[in-house]
């Protein structure tokens, strides 16, 4: 067994689901030990996929596992599986509660004393833990439409689309293992049993999607679908042409970027131009101002365009195939990408271990092992293990404090997730200025809707980090946290001499999360990098659309929130190595591109196995990676004539025809004319009687007002004191009573924080404030 990371860690694999896999790959990723549990027959993700895939996707997905091979249904193997389960720290399971009785593996667990149980991490699909309020399939597949994210996605008023890469799958496995790591840490400082930790796919997408409840029910409408326009602050983002047949990302977050783009692709006459001058003028002629932006960039291959971009400090970057990121500098200094051995002669190409620890070397052990491949190695193994010991380590009596210097998405979502997994946070802005999150998107009665749901059970604070008093003050902050959430540009905290060795000699303990465009180091490193930049380079924006016309951005901030999720995994797991396992603190470098890169596990060995790069085929199958195939079903998506959306699956050629006939039978010409005729009910109850499993496509209005969405308490509705009646998302244990909606001032929270944390007098306050230290 190798050292460091989570090594000590013992988790076992009960699950045929990418969402509960992924989340024990994360976990082996970072040297625990991870047992698949399987029947002599092996995983159902053994064949998940196009059958191309099969193979390709078992070996990443169960790289650095074991497996232990057995007929768990036969009574003879109880004594089996209880010895497993009492020296298991983890047990990963794909099962939700209506189903679990009955199943051997919590037959025992139910014999078993609390004491001798392991963590149960559930991962399941949308509307299994509460079929009396989803009436609708719990296919895992459909778990994006549950999200709102499918409902984001697309051109306006056109069809929903989603990636067809598993996205909503592996974000949901990433959130559970992180809240997997949480409740062991905490069960373990507090000398307790832990408890149950239960998370359906829908989840990890829709609490990224953070403001879309809060929009809708403020606003009174459900923010739509955009195609690749995602215009903020100045107004100008989209994706555009080039003269070699790709495509580039623009983004300009502010006035002066927008003027220097403008400038670049057409002098001071456009610049001067009154119809695109102000942020509020360009708003009614984007159009005009994409299509001059299009004629631009269709005449310039994309490395001119990339280069005269540069010498503007224009923010743009290109939208990457496969063939791209194999020979990316920056992809390749990090060492994104690693070629392994496939254990029969050749090699297999997967990203690398992602967030890195720096108490954590990167490498992949094994690829996916043959069935029962460990069976006899493990069992003399559970004969001379430890049950349930873990090393004694300096148990801290403090709340978790965690410390953020972060601004708009990526850091602020960390935060977020840190206050939700029990941190007491304090969010660090510039006295004056402070986060441009607060000047983005829509408002009401003058509150931002998106920096109200980012900041709540937050405490906000002002520090000016550039003044001697103010870096002091921070220094001061520091020693008593345990986190530090940063996503500036890299040398940014070291120019005002808060580099992470200062911080780490102020505190040896403390966890660092930089998260930053291009990570801190490579070529690249100090490139300005934005969400959007991020997702074009990762490969994720070629699998989402239709084939044969452009791309599609997945339809939020996808990058950033990724990053933030994904960074906070990497907290997690450095939070259970110092406290759990007698570590010190360490420091997570993550670039905005990586976590995609990672959750597209299979496209480089998908390409180097067919020699096809893999691409969007406007399938709507998270699983396919743009391969159509008879081995897979079709997704398709329908509109009813109240403009209300649903997916749903045609299994084989057979349900095909029947729909057809459906169709024609209603005198249709088309799936779109068929459903333009019908009201949801009709929808429903025709996908129900040609036997198609089926779901809603939910957006931020119809997620407010779901009972299953309400009961589960991923939707809280509450007074707010200033905007009245609105709905955000709810918390993910449901323990805490902190707000679901707050959008404090700035600097709101300096005399509680500096006073209780610091010891502060008032006198010293009103000082710092006068000074323009806080």
């Amino acid at each position: 067994m190798t050292a460091g990371g989570l090594s000590g860690l013992l988790v076992l694999e009960v699950a045929n689901t990418l969402g509960a896999a992924f989340a024990v790959s994360l976990l082996a990723d970072y040297n625990a030990t991870a047992i698949i549990c399987e029947p002599p027959e092996g995983s159902r993700l053994r064949r998940l996929g196009p059958a191309v895939l099969e193979k390709i996707r078992w070996q990443i997905l169960a790289r650095n596992k074991e497996s232990i091979a057995a007929d768990w249904t036969d009574p003879d193997n109880a004594s089996l599986i209880r010895r497993l389960l009492r020296r298991a720290d983890m047990l990963v399971v794909d099962i939700a509660k209506p189903k679990q009785a009955g199943n051997p593996w919590f037959v025992v667990l139910e014999t078993m004393p609390k004491a001798e149980r392991p963590l149960v991490v559930e991962v399941f699909p949308t509307g299994a833990d509460r079929p009396d309020l989803w009436p609708w399939s719990s296919r895992a597949e459909f778990a994006g439409a549950a999200s709102g994210v499918m409902a984001l996605t697309g051109h306006t008023g056109k069809i929903p689309t989603q990636a067809e890469a598993p996205l909503t799958d592996y974000l949901a496995g990433t959130l559970a293992a992180t809240r997997a790591l949480i409740e062991l840490r905490r069960a373990h400082l507090a000398d307790m049993p832990p408890g149950t930790v239960s998370t359906p796919l829908h989840q990890a997408l829709h609490r990224m999607i953070e403001w879309q409840t809060p929009v809708a029910t403020a606003k009174g409408r459900a923010e739509t679908r955009m195609a690749n326009n995602f215009p903020m602050n100045a107004g100008i983002a989209n994706m555009h042409p080039t003269g070699d047949g790709k495509y580039v990302a623009i983004s300009a977050v502010t006035q002066a970027t927008a003027m220097r783009l403008m400038n670049m692709v057409g002098g001071s006459e456009l610049c001067a131009n009154p119809r695109f001058a102000t942020a509020e003028a360009r708003s009614s002629g984007l159009d005009d101002l994409y299509a001059q932006i299009d004629r631009w960039t269709g005449a310039r291959t994309t490395q001119e365009i990339i280069a005269t971009a540069a010498a503007h400090d224009v923010v743009l970057g290109p939208i990457y195939t496969t063939d791209d990121v194999l020979i990316d500098e920056q992809i390749a200094a990090r060492g994104n990408i690693l070629t392994v051995s496939d254990g029969e002669g050749g090699t297999v190409s997967m990203p690398s271990v992602t967030p890195r620890l720096s108490s954590l070397e990167a490498s992949i052990r094994h690829v996916g092992p043959s069935v029962g491949e460990h069976t006899a190695e493990l069992s003399d193994m559970l004969d001379t293990a430890p049950i349930h010991v873990l090393p004694a380590s300096a148990k801290p009596k403090k709340e978790l404090i965690v410390l953020e210097l972060g601004a708009v998405i990526a850091g602020p979502f960390a935060g977020s997730l840190m206050a939700e997994l029990g941190g007491t946070v304090i969010k660090i802005e510039t006295p004056g200025a402070g986060d441009s999150l607060r000047k983005m998107g829509p408002t009401k009665e003058g509150l931002p809707l998106w920096f109200g749901a980012s900041a709540r059970e937050k405490s906000c604070v002002t520090i000016n980090l550039k003044h001697p008093d103010g870096k002091a003050l921070f220094l001061r902050l520091i020693t008593q946290a345990d986190v530090l959430v940063e996503n500036f540009r890299p040398g940014v905290l070291e120019r005002l001499g808060l580099d992470w060795n200062t911080l780490k000699e102020a505190n040896p303990r403390l966890v660092m999360l930089s998260i930053s465009g291009f990570g801190q180091t490579g070529p690249q490193t100090t490139r300005p990098g934005f969400g959007k930049i991020a997702e074009g380079l990762s490969g994720i924006v070629n699998l989402t659309g239709q084939a044969g016309q452009s791309p599609l951005f997945v339809g939020f901030s996808l990058a950033d929130a990724s990053a933030g999720l994904f960074g906070v995994y990497g907290v997690t797991a450095a939070l259970y190595q110092r406290d759990v396992l007698g570590g010190g603190g360490g420091r997570i470098d993550l670039a905005l591109y990586e976590p995609l890169m990672r959750m597209l596990d299979c496209q480089l060995a998908l390409y180097a196995a067919t020699g096809v790069a893999p691409a969007r085929s406007g399938g709507n199958d998270p699983y396919s990676f743009g391969i159509t195939s008879p081995d897979r079903p079709s997704f398709r998506s329908v509109g009813s004539r109240t403009g209300d959306w649903y997916l749903f699956a045609v299994a084989n050629t057979d349900a095909a025809a029947r729909l057809e006939q459906r169709i024609s039978a209603d005198g249709a010409p088309s799936l779109e004319d068929w459903g333009r005729s019908l009201s949801n009910a009709d929808i429903e109850s025709s996908l129900t009687a040609l036997a198609l499993d089926f779901t809603p496509i939910f957006d931020g209005m119809t997620i407010a007002n779901s009972p299953y969405f309400q009961a589960r308490g991923d939707v809280i509705a509450t007074d707010h004191p200033v905007i009245g009646k609105i709905t955000a998302s709810g918390r993910l244990d449901g323990s805490r009573n902190e707000p679901v909606f707050r959008a404090p001032g700035l600097g709101e929270d300096n005399a509680a924080v500096f006073t209780q944390l610091l010891g502060l007098e008032q006198t010293e306050l009103a000082r710092l404030a006068t000074q323009g230290v806080i």
